[in-house]
């Protein structure tokens, strides 16, 4: 198994490399050029499916959905739990919190939690969006024309990357390439080719 980041299309994106003896695979887990990361993040297990891991374990607080995940994707094992204090025994090579951080009621103790699950080898890798959305979001959930979320904690990247840091955690790279998180024709790809 192996992360890294490619330029070759002019920006970076993330990909994991599966190896395996019978044989081998290269998944996409971002697509900054499109302004999304690919699969959209989702609750239905849909993005921890697309990287198809040998063990793939997947956590949400929600019993609901991870009974849908459960049924989706027979395959992996879906865990009902806070991410705070979630048990798990395992030492995974990867570690997606997608679109988490800001959700988060401690991400300290999260991080902290998830130590157990990591050897010198793992590799963590979060997205979230940038404070510079809340406003825009904020104005059009007024309007009804965006989800309502719960209290947001709005972590600036060097608040995140610090929290690491106090953990124990070395962050080996950081980069901030999607102005525009949504597919809006010919916008949304400009902006984030050329102007992010």
């Amino acid at each position: 198994l192996l992360i890294y980041i490619s330029n070759r299309s002019g920006i970076d994106n993330i990909y994991l490399h599966t190896a395996f003896p019978d044989s081998a695979a290269e998944h996409p887990l971002t697509n900054i050029i499109a302004g999304c990361f690919t699969p959209s993040w989702s609750r239905d297990g849909s993005l921890l499916a697309s990287i198809e891991p040998s063990k793939g374990v997947g956590v949400d607080f929600s019993i609901e959905m991870t009974e849908i995940a459960k049924k989706k994707h027979p395959h992996l094992e879906f865990i009902e739990a806070n991410a705070e204090d979630v048990a798990i025994d395992d030492v995974f090579d990867v570690i997606i919190m997608s679109d988490l951080v800001n959700d988060l009621w401690d991400v300290q103790a999260t991080l902290g939690n998830i130590k157990r699950n990591c050897g010198p080898h793992t590799r963590i890798i979060i997205n979230c969006y940038s404070r510079l959305w809340q406003p825009i979001l904020s104005g059009l959930r007024l309007f009804g024309m965006a989800t309502p979320l719960k209290m947001q904690n709005w972590l600036t990247t060097v608040d995140i990357k610090n929290l690491f840091i106090l953990e124990g955690f070395e962050p080996i790279k950081e980069f901030c390439d999607t102005l525009v998180p949504m597919k809006i024709p010919f916008i949304s790809q400009f902006t984030n080719r050329f102007l992010s």
